[in-house]
């Protein structure tokens, strides 16, 4: 599951989701038990499906779930969601936990914190901006001494430029003719005698 097709697939019918990161030492413990749970699943609750999130790699859905551990497991059915915290990491207990479903004793996410509510969303695409970010400034670090100076200097120029154009006063409109300032006069006595 990725950020780009979470919206597609999750709202609907009912999954269990694990967030994970590869560097994460827990996380890689728990991926053979999580392949075995799916592997029971499919087999015993085919109505279940089991999708993986990549934290690294998918920043906007890690900041929708308000990730603060890993692994991080979520029980959504229907767009409801229930988060998994304090249950047992094996296949078994997890394979069991969801034929006893004992995931209804856990509190589902209020409609307004959900990460298919408009907040989590907005809090995504500040996590992706932040991803796009980093990955700019990563790429910048491999620039040469030179660039920098160059771009620094091209910001600086259309700075100039900018404070220039919008500095610019007025071209100040020369004074009337006498042959327009009877003009004026006489419109204004005209619109005066009509009131």
């Amino acid at each position: 599951m990725t950020d780009a097709n979470f919206d597609l697939h999750a709202p609907h019918g009912t999954w269990l989701i694990k967030l994970y990161a590869p560097w994460c030492g827990a996380c890689n413990r728990f991926a053979p038990e999580f392949t075995a749970l799916a592997r029971a699943a499919r087999v015993s609750h085919p109505q279940i499906r089991l999708g993986e999130v990549d934290v690294d790699a998918n920043p906007g859905l890690a900041a929708r779930f308000m990730v603060a551990r890993l692994p991080s497991l979520y029980y959504i059915e229907n767009g409801t969601v229930r988060t998994l915290d304090g249950v047992s990491r094996t296949a078994a207990f997890l394979h069991q936990y969801l034929k006893d479903e004992k995931w209804r004793t856990v509190e589902p996410w209020s409609a307004a914190l959900s990460p298919f509510a408009v907040g989590p969303r907005i809090l995504g695409y500040v996590g992706l901006a932040g991803a796009w970010m980093a990955g700019i400034a990563s790429e910048l670090t491999q620039l040469p001494t030179w660039a920098y100076a160059a771009i620094t200097v091209s910001i600086l120029g259309v700075l100039f430029v900018a404070t220039q154009f919008l500095s610019v006063p007025a071209v100040p409109q020369p004074p009337p003719s006498p042959s327009q300032k009877q003009k004026l006069k006489k419109r204004n006595t005209e619109g005066k005698k009509t009131k």
